[in-house]
């Protein structure tokens, strides 16, 4: 078996997940934002509870900075956001919602904390 460290097993910085569901216009919205703040060291994981309304074209408009997208049915939110944090290879997680707001300045605040700051295992912003 081979030696895996953590540190190995995460080849992104930030894993954004990300779950909707027939809210196209709210997704455009909060992917607009992402291309703000994410780097290219982040991922970003879109999980979508089997949309039948614009979603798809949406996801399309923003491929280029979306890592992972899955449109299946979901039970509920929780699940979606479980799909996504098993699929994550961050060593931090941010959920989104798609009807959040995200400020760049305050995700960067808040990378830095954790990253300075090992003892915090959890941190919430509001």
């Amino acid at each position: 078996m081979k030696n895996v460290t953590f540190e190995s097993y995460c080849s992104k910085r930030i894993s954004y997940i990300l779950n909707t569901k027939n809210r196209a216009d709210k997704l455009r919205e909060v992917l607009s934002s992402c291309r703000e703040y994410k780097r290219s060291d982040d991922e970003l994981i879109v999980i979508d509870g089997a949309s039948t309304d614009k979603t798809d074209n949406v996801v399309k408009e923003f491929s280029d900075i979306i890592d992972i997208y899955i449109s299946e049915p979901d039970i509920n939110g929780p699940e979606a956001l479980n799909k996504g944090l098993l699929l994550s290879r961050g060593k931090y997680i941010k959920p989104l919602q798609d009807d959040d707001t995200f400020y760049k300045e305050s995700l960067e605040e808040a990378y830095q904390v954790m990253e300075f700051n090992p003892e915090i295992d959890f941190l919430v912003c509001g």
